[in-house]
């Protein structure tokens, strides 16, 4: 599986500030029936900075 803006993607919430371009964020996946995976992911603009289209997720009822 692959990871990518407009594909399978993680949506992180609740953060403390906004993420700044080319920030390295730790992030420890975790599965069930599998052990956690240590990634570290650096925040890209989606499309480049080019996407004019503001992303809706309000109907993502996330805990």
């Amino acid at each position: 599986m692959e990871l990518k803006p407009h594909g399978y993607h993680l949506m992180l919430e609740k953060l403390n500030g906004p993420l700044q371009e080319g920030e390295i964020i730790p992030l420890t996946l975790q599965f069930d029936g599998a052990e956690a995976l240590e990634v570290e992911l650096m925040v890209k603009p989606l499309d480049d900075g080019s996407m004019k289209e503001k992303m809706d997720h309000s109907d993502h009822h996330m805990e």
